[in-house]
This record gives C-alpha cells, structure tokens and sequence, in this order.
C-alpha cells in the first residue's frame, strides 16, 4: 500500500492519478435540474433565481463564489460571537489575492441593521445584533465592487445559488470554485449520480478554517481584537476513485482503501492506495 502525494503521484510506480471532474453533459444536466428545481419555487423564487441566472452572464465571470452565510457563522461559538461580515471579507480579499474574482452570495437577512445570529429556524432567527458602520462600509465596498449577490427570503434554499453557479459556465479549461464547508449532501446528491455528486464537489469545492480570534469581553462593540487566521484548502489534484491506466507493457490499478466508512461519511484524502501491476506479454 502506498500514500500518493498532493501532485497526485504514486511513488510506487510514478504514475499521477488523473483528476476527473464533471463531464459536460453531467454539468448540463446538474443545471437543468437546478433550474427545473428553480421552477418549483414560488413566483418570487422563481423570478430571483431567473435574476440571479442573467446577473451572471451580465457581469464579467467570477472564479469564486462564497457561500457568505456557511463563511460568517463559522468558528464563531464564543462569547460575544456571531454572524462575521469580517471573516466574509478576509475570504474574498484571499480571493483576489490570488487574481480570482469572488462572488459574495449572501442572503438578504444578514444585510439588514438587525443581523440574526443564525438563520436555522424562526426562533434563532429572532435573537439578532445591531449591525456596525464597521460592517455597513464592507458590504457597501461589495455592492460597488459589483461583487454581491443578496438572496432574499422567496423560497429558494442560499445554496441554490452557489450550486447554480458552479455549473453555469461552459469553459471546462477554467473551472470555478466555491468556498464552503456545507458537504452539500441535502442538494447536489438528491440530482446527480454518487459519482458524479463526488466529482462535482471534489472538483469545484473549496474548504477553508478560521483561527480562534483575540477577543476581549469588555469591549462588546469593538470585541475583536485580532482577526482569527484564515487556512483554505483547494481541492485535490486528482480524484481518490479506483483509477487504470496502461503504458507500454504494463497494466496499473490505483484502489483506494477505504478501512471503514460509515454511511455519509467522506473518504481520507490521507487513505492508503492499493497499486498493482501487470506486466502483459510483448
């Protein structure tokens, strides 16, 4: 058994594993379920997700989309915590960093003066904080920079947004990411294959993690006083699925081993891989 490095090569046999995403009839496919599923939707819901499909091909394309309500709630379980427009920034501030252009999808509860501390249930919902001019200043930043997208409360599930826009450009030579941590189980698996939901999201999916941020209690208003680090994983360079491939007289199988998995739960990208030969006859 062998671990294969983040290029994607085996150091058995120096193979690199392929990396295979989407096809473009699966991508096809994804977006006219999400559209169909748009359909389903109220009027409202209905007319937004239309906004949203034209507001992408109006604009210059994004490289990123944020899933801002998943990024804002993250790592915020302490005292004084809650919903952080600025953890939404330090994201597309890293985006652009990188020559990326971000996408903010963020629903339309959390632009208001009161924001809610979570938006899981109506109850949560109504425990909310006053938005500071702090705050007010980025997301108007956003709105100039053409870089925001606000969802209302039409009926459309957030994360439709942002599973739309992972398939709503052709150019497979330039694929798109999303940043998030939602597995996105509740969606991209009820319309694609097990396959393809798994090379959907290990194609085009970004996963990120914040540090524990300075806080001092005293200071209720400005409780932040060092921003929490910021760590973003890009997706593999390949795609852990048992893998062939064939050069002169020798046949090669790459098997991931998979020790025990329970059901819904993801494979180790650190895992182990089978890899076998054989050699045919000349």
């Amino acid at each position: 058994m062998v671990h294969i490095s983040d290029s994607g090569v085996c150091p058995c046999c120096g193979s690199k594993l392929a990396l295979n995403i989407l096809s473009a009839k699966g991508r096809e496919e994804f977006r006219q379920k999400l559209l169909t599923l748009a359909k389903t939707a109220s009027p409202d819901g209905r007319s937004e997700a239309q906004d949203f499909v034209s507001f992408l091909q109006d604009q210059p394309k994004f490289t990123v989309a944020i899933d801002a309500a998943n990024v804002g709630h993250n790592s915020q379980n302490f005292w004084g915590g809650g919903f952080s427009v600025e953890q939404i920034d330090m994201v597309a501030q890293a985006v652009k960093q990188a020559g990326g252009r971000p996408l903010i999808v963020l629903p339309k509860m959390y632009t208001r003066h009161l924001v809610p501390y979570n938006s899981k249930s109506q109850k949560e919902r109504s425990a909310s904080r006053e938005s500071n001019e702090f705050e007010n200043r980025i997301k108007r930043r956003w709105k100039y920079e053409g870089i925001l997208f606000t969802p209302t409360d039409s009926g459309m599930d957030d994360d439709w947004y942002w599973l739309y826009f992972t398939v709503a450009y052709d150019d497979l030579d330039n694929p798109v990411y999303v940043i998030t941590n939602d597995e996105a189980r509740d969606h991209g698996a009820r319309h694609l294959s097990k396959r393809d939901f798994y090379r959907w999201r290990e194609g085009c999916i970004i996963r990120y993690q914040f540090g524990t941020p300075l806080v001092n209690p005293s200071r209720p208003k400005h409780r932040i006083l060092r921003p929490p680090c910021l760590t973003v994983t890009a997706p593999r360079a390949y795609t852990r699925e048992f893998q062939h491939s064939k050069s002169d007289r020798t046949l090669t199988w790459h098997i991931p081993i998979v020790e025990s998995l329970e059901q819904g739960q993801d494979v180790d990208s650190g895992a182990p891989w089978l890899c076998m030969h054989l050699v045919t006859k000349s």
